[in-house]
């Protein structure tokens, strides 16, 4: 006599459970992995902007430290400024031109260094340490400030023209 094998599957229960159970996992490991999508999104576009604000404080330093020597000892050659502008006799500076950091070169050319600028503080410092926002002239350091999105760096840049270097 044979024996019939039985031939079993799964049953609508078994089915249901398994669905249920899965159903559960999904919905208990999207949100992290949703939460961990917009952290990296966040870190990304934060280094971004920490690299953007990097550059262009950096630019802007260099800009102020390689001043042009004045027409007396001890002092820069400054066109004009402000607190958001500074140019050189040598037509090189910086300013603020709505959202953007132009930089200005020699010869009149112009170059955007950043984009989507919140603010610019450019401060002309005397060497007793007072502001000298009225004679930038006799300026011995300047106080940069830089915000991107939010993001702020600040520095401060001493002019070698000043030391005779």
């Amino acid at each position: 006599m044979m024996w019939m094998r039985s031939q079993r599957g799964f049953t609508l229960i078994e089915a249901l459970v398994t669905t249920t159970v899965l159903g559960i996992l999904g919905a208990v490991t999207l949100p992290l992995i949703s939460a961990s999508t917009e952290m990296y999104a966040a870190s990304s576009r934060a280094a971004r902007v920490v690299d953007d604000l990097s550059f262009a404080l950096d630019r802007v330093v260099n800009v102020l430290r390689e001043a042009p020597p004045g027409g007396s000892e001890g002092t820069i050659g400054v066109t004009s400024s402000s607190s958001t502008m500074i140019e050189f006799t040598d037509g090189t500076g910086v300013r603020l031109d709505g959202s953007e950091l132009v930089m200005l070169f020699s010869g009149g050319a112009e170059g955007v260094v950043a984009t989507g600028v919140d603010s610019f503080e450019l401060r002309p410092i005397a060497a007793d340490g007072t502001s000298a926002a009225g004679a930038a002239g006799t300026t011995h350091r300047f106080e940069v400030g830089l915000v991107i999105d939010g993001l702020e760096l600040r520095s401060i840049a001493f002019c070698r023209a000043r030391y005779g270097t």
